[in-house]
């Protein structure tokens, strides 16, 4: 935690690739929580994000990609406007109680619905068919 109070902006390297589609580094949502700009690619949690209003995005592999995103990112009012604006996201999106509610509200619908058997999403063959 020291080091992300620490940094002016937090990267999370990444390119468009399956590994990145499915996973959150829990350093991008802590660096949110405090206000800190976040450098990313736009592949899996990124898709959740807008370019310049509550992160920073790579569009690949391409280094200069990064590079003039990084010169984008040295100007400290848009930082600091990035920040914001992703704590307002990591607020809304990661907070504990509202996760915890919205979990137990499925599961509540979930219990409520009376109990399936596999025989009945199993499709039977019509009689037409044979």
């Amino acid at each position: 935690m020291e080091i992300l109070k620490s940094c002016d902006i937090v990267c999370s390297p990444g390119v468009p690739d399956t590994f990145n589609q499915y996973r959150l580094p829990s350093r991008l949502v802590k660096a949110m929580a405090m206000s800190k700009p976040i450098l990313t690619c736009r592949c899996g949690f990124g898709e959740s994000l807008e370019h310049r209003i509550n992160a920073f995005f790579t569009e690949g592999i391409d280094p200069s990609d990064w590079a003039n995103t990084i010169i984008m990112a040295l100007d400290a009012q848009k930082r600091q406007s990035v920040g914001e604006k992703g704590r307002l996201f990591a607020e809304k999106r990661f907070n504990s109680d509202r996760v915890a509610a919205a979990l137990k509200k499925k599961f509540e619908e979930m219990i409520s619905k009376p109990p399936r058997r596999l025989s009945d999403s199993i499709s039977q063959p019509s009689s037409s068919a044979l």
